[in-house]
């Protein structure tokens, strides 16, 4: 299986500095040129499906790349951005001092509402077992549309990226 793997487009809420989380954000001008370029890069690849994360701002995203990238679409939660519970819609300065206020380490501190480090990943790593146990992907272009945090612990479990460019990683997974 190809994978190919994007960011959503900037949203206003990444501009202002903002943790989304998941809350829905709201493309900016430049998140939707984004989103516009890569459909045209993406648009010279057979991609067999698009996998995407629920949350409205991929959901945008997707929309944008169908125009020209005529792949079926799944939504997909496990490919949701982690979440910081009641610190979603707030600055990262409240979510770090409630980090250091908290006698958890960084990777079992859970925000209210939210989602630990460690759920995080294990969420990360079923995502990945359920691309590896899908016999119709084998051989097949995946384009997937997820988020930052997703896309970096998804790189950190399979290791060895080939980078395309700045905005579409490239990765073989067996």
């Amino acid at each position: 299986m190809r994978l190919l793997i994007i960011r959503h487009g900037e949203t206003v809420e990444n501009r202002e500095g903002v943790i989304t989380g998941q809350k829905p954000g709201r493309l900016t001008a430049r998140g939707k040129a984004h989103a516009e370029a890569l459909a045209r890069q993406l648009s010279k690849v057979d991609i067999a499906i698009i996998l995407s994360s629920d949350l409205k701002r991929c959901r945008d995203t997707v929309a944008i790349i169908r125009r020209r990238v005529k792949a079926p679409v799944a939504y997909r939660k496990e490919l949701r951005e982690i979440s910081s519970g009641i610190f979603d819609g707030k600055t990262m300065p409240y979510l770090r001092a409630a980090m250091a206020a908290s006698k958890s380490s960084r990777i079992r501190f859970k925000p209210k509402h939210g989602e630990s480090l460690l759920e995080f990943r294990r969420r990360v790593r079923t995502a990945i077992g359920l691309l590896r146990a899908d016999d119709k992907l084998r051989g097949a272009s995946v384009l997937i549309c997820s988020h930052t945090a997703w896309t970096r612990e998804f790189l950190r479990v399979v290791r060895k990226p080939k980078l395309f460019d700045r905005s579409i990683i490239f990765v073989e997974l067996r």
